[in-house]
């Protein structure tokens, strides 16, 4: 029998949690990757890409929040000189390009929509980089990406969904072929895996909450080799999560004005400050280290909407009692650039 190489599934929820298992082929390194559809397509129904207590520590809170004019822009591309982020939107205002944040990396979603909104294909790219490149090509080279083809109508919780399976899913990498079986109930989405040869691979079980076509996880079970991840969610009465807890480990927020004021995760706690406008003005950081008590100031350049489409970090420490700048605790400059949707003109009135 052919040996099958293959790698097994780090899995995400709305919070994420990355397991990984091995690639079985002696040629190949070790490489962790992969991801579960469940919260992946979530986000693409809900349409918003929300900050959470658990995104990398460095992105800003406020990175893809729109401030002024630009409350529905097409594309929104926020970079600094290691990343890129983009965040498209079709003449619909559906997604159909967002990152999405895992605990220890950024995976690059692409999404194609029927006419009724149902998911048609999506492309998820794993960038295996350990360090930034300058030549394209060896990027190209370095990219894992995974073609998903939904099957016709697939919007659960919809009219279009009569709930119960779904047809399979089929899922491209290279010389891979997955096979994914939904499963709708009123209660909970369930997502199995198998590889080309019908072996089974891994289970997971979202529970949602719903409010008529819309839903939203609010636990996500996963269960693989014998193992079993549970990912726990909750929300303020406005929608934010306000905390995540994933094992023995917890990400929470407090917010006010659907911004987040105090933020912590196992390692720090941060104070954020806002000015009127919305605009991130200071965070004050601790933590058990002393190099973890840094303060962060902001800076900006703003664009002709309103918002802002350069932002500078400032840190400080303290030493001998005063407040020192620390270049090395900064973490730079954020770049936004903004384009709007294009307006539908106006018919002339008719005579």
């Amino acid at each position: 029998m052919k040996v099958l190489a293959f790698l097994t599934f780090i899995f995400l929820s709305y919070a994420v949690v990355s397991q990984t298992l091995e690639i079985q082929d002696a040629e190949a390194p070790k490489k962790p990757l992969i991801f579960s559809i469940l919260p992946i397509i979530e986000t693409a129904f809900s349409g918003e890409l929300s900050w959470r207590p658990d995104w990398p520590l460095d992105i800003p809170p406020d990175a893809f929040f729109p401030i002024g004019k630009n409350k529905e822009p097409g594309t929104l591309e926020l970079y600094n000189v290691s990343v890129n982020y983009k965040v498209k939107r079709d003449d619909n205002n559906r997604l159909v390009e967002y990152p999405f944040f895992l605990p220890d990396e950024c995976v690059k979603i692409e999404m194609a929509y029927a006419s009724n909104g149902a998911l048609l294909n999506m492309i998820i790219s794993f960038d295996e980089k350990e360090t930034t490149e300058t030549d394209d090509e060896s990027q190209n080279e370095n990219k894992k990406t995974f073609n998903v083809k939904f099957p016709e109508n697939f919007m659960p919780y919809t009219d279009l969904s009569p709930g119960g399976s779904f047809p399979p899913v089929e899922i491209s990498s290279g010389d891979d072929i997955f096979y994914v079986f939904f499963f709708e109930s009123p209660a909970f989405l369930t997502e199995t895996w198998y590889d080309s040869e019908g072996v089974f691979l891994s289970f997971n079980k979202a529970l949602v909450n719903r409010d008529n076509s819309a839903w939203r996880i609010w636990s996500l079970q996963m269960h693989n080799a014998g193992d079993t991840l549970i990912d726990d969610y909750y929300f303020d009465s406005s929608g934010n999560v306000t905390e995540i807890r994933r094992q023995d480990r917890r990400f929470s927020a407090v917010y006010g004005n659907g911004l987040p004021r105090f933020w912590q995760c196992p390692d720090f706690r941060s104070e954020l400050q806002w000015d009127t406008q919305g605009f991130l003005t200071a965070v004050k950081t601790t933590g058990e280290t002393t190099d973890a008590n840094i303060d962060y100031t902001y800076e900006y350049k703003r664009d002709e909407a309103g918002g802002w489409s350069e932002r500078q970090e400032t840190a400080f420490v303290s030493r001998f009692d005063l407040s020192i700048p620390e270049p090395t605790y900064s973490r730079g400059i954020w770049y936004r650039k903004i384009e709007l949707l294009p307006e539908i003109a106006e018919k002339p009135p008719e005579d």
